[in-house]
């Protein structure tokens, strides 16, 4: 790995941000933009992330659990049926169930360090290739 990939991490890679606070979506695009990667978005309700996922090729999702009280989970099967590993990225409770109902995602729960969502992002693209 030369000095550029531990830069840019995610070069080439498109994330798709599902998040309904603007604060949070628009950080959320500055640090996987920061890490190379497209970031596509945000999509702040069930309608703009099935918009977005079908205007673009994605690589990967991070995805908050509740948008303004709508569950996110009928836009992650879809995912899943695309094979577009997903990062649940949320401070609700129901995080211990997801491991079961969709075990390939990765889970950050909030607050998350940059790093941290960085990492989840790589390893999850490692194991898809």
């Amino acid at each position: 790995m030369n000095e550029r990939d531990v830069q840019k991490p995610l070069s080439g890679k498109k994330v798709l941000i599902v998040e309904d606070e603007m604060l949070i979506a628009f950080d959320l695009m500055d640090t996987f933009g920061d890490a190379g990667a497209a970031a596509i978005g945000p999509a702040g309700t069930l309608e703009q992330a099935f918009e977005a996922f079908e205007k673009d090729e994605t690589d990967v999702a991070i995805l908050d659990i509740d948008l303004r009280g709508v569950s996110v989970f009928p836009f992650a099967e879809a995912l899943v049926e695309r094979n577009v590993p997903i990062v649940f990225h949320s401070g609700h409770g129901m995080l211990e169930n997801l491991e079961t109902r969709f075990p390939g995602a990765a889970i950050c729960p909030k607050p998350a360090s940059k790093e941290e969502l960085i990492d989840k992002v790589s390893g999850l693209l490692t194991a898809k290739n």
